[in-house]
């Protein structure tokens, strides 16, 4: 069982990683969607693998300016001495973010697209 301070860093990560994951699938469709994209989404969730690979975004790439990497992870859930942390338990922290994020992006991406189907 990990110390009190990593599960709290732990929780801290995966609420985190919710609230990004949200916000991240309402990037996913704009006012221009048309059904047929929503109904191809959502047999992609039912069948992975049938609309061109469609997938979240890599929540810790650092890909853009403003996009998550680890150290603003840490630095979010307040570890002030990366180094004094033993790797495995900040990687543990990295991976609850993650699944977090993608359990909510891909919730939020199949509440919207089932709401416009109707």
């Amino acid at each position: 069982m990990a110390p009190k301070f990593v599960e709290t860093a732990i929780d801290e990560a995966e609420r985190l990683g919710e609230s990004c994951g949200i916000s991240a699938a309402g990037w996913v469709f704009d006012g221009n969607t048309d059904e047929a994209t929503y109904r191809a989404v959502l047999e992609e969730i039912e069948n992975p693998g049938s609309y061109n690979d469609f997938g979240p975004p890599a929540p810790l790439s650092g890909e853009f300016a403003d996009d998550w990497r680890p150290g603003r992870l840490y630095d979010e859930v307040g570890i002030e001495d990366v180094d004094a942390w033993i790797p495995e338990d900040l990687d543990e922290i990295a991976m609850a973010f993650e699944d977090a994020y993608y359990s909510a992006w891909w919730a939020e991406v199949e509440r919207i697209a089932r709401h416009q189907v109707g």
